[in-house]
């Protein structure tokens, strides 16, 4: 039967996996499904090294799920500083990725691809609209905005990167 469990913990770790895709967070799903398994056989009485997952594990999943998290949340307004952008560019890109992105998943009919355009012009539009008002050149908005998009499709990218790792390493331990 525990295979089976298994089995079924990948397969719900492969569609929490998409929804870290889109946005949404599909890293922390996989460290619940971890902890429910973990949960569901622990062995009263064994050391952590004859669980499920080791303590060091469930450590590890619970870094890189942070790790990701600090990753998105701030490369978009990272790519703003860098192009150029002051502190108000870099907060307008981060309220506008969040909100363009919430909107796309609604307006855009394809679900993975409206979020992540809709965060990506969310932050190049707050950088853009937040430089435009604090500056008098017409370059640094631009420069800002582009930093701050490319900055967000990285952190996507990156996030989607550690939610592999993450799924990974929850399904090679279940086997092993």
């Amino acid at each position: 039967m525990w295979y089976v469990y298994a089995i079924l913990a990948i397969v719900l770790n492969l569609v929490w996996l998409f929804l870290t895709v889109l946005g949404l967070p599909g890293n922390w799903l996989m460290l619940a499904t971890a902890g429910g398994l973990l949960w569901w056989y622990w062995k009263p009485g064994a050391p952590w090294d004859q669980q499920v997952f080791s303590l060091t594990t469930i450590i590890v999943l619970l870094a890189l799920a942070v790790i990701g998290e600090i990753l998105e949340f701030f490369t978009g307004m990272f790519g703003a500083k860098v192009g150029g952008g002051g502190k108000l560019s870099a907060f307008f890109s981060l309220v506008f990725s969040m909100f363009f992105g919430i909107g796309a998943t609604f307006v855009l009919p394809v679900p993975v691809v409206g979020t992540l355009i809709g965060a990506i012009v969310g932050a190049f539009f707050g950088a853009w609209l937040g430089e435009h008002a604090s500056s008098r050149d017409n370059k640094t908005p631009l420069k800002a905005g582009t930093g701050a998009a490319v900055g967000r499709l990285l952190g996507t990218v990156a996030k989607v990167g550690i939610g592999v790792t993450i799924y990974l390493v929850i399904a090679v331990t279940l086997f092993l």
